[in-house]
């Protein structure tokens, strides 16, 4: 069991492995972009992102084959 402040995290489903780092894809301007990122923390549910996140941005949670960089991807809620 961990609890912090101020704490960013993001779903499990969104953060994947890539090379010997971390990466996860975020939504920008209708895109996909690729982005490097450090964990922290991991529960059942959620990572806490170290850097590479800014507070705010949406990532695409379990993002599957057809999402690359740069390419078209509609948001859902």
């Amino acid at each position: 069991l961990w609890a912090g402040e101020a704490v960013t995290q993001v779903p499990l489903g969104a953060v994947f492995r890539q090379g010997s780092g971390w990466a996860c894809y975020v939504l920008e301007q209708g895109r996909a972009r690729l982005r490097k990122i450090e964990i922290g923390h991991r529960g059942e549910t959620g990572v806490e992102i170290v850097s590479g996140l800014q507070l705010g941005e949406r990532v695409i949670v379990h993002p599957g084959d057809r999402v690359q960089e740069g390419v078209r991807v509609e948001q859902q809620d």
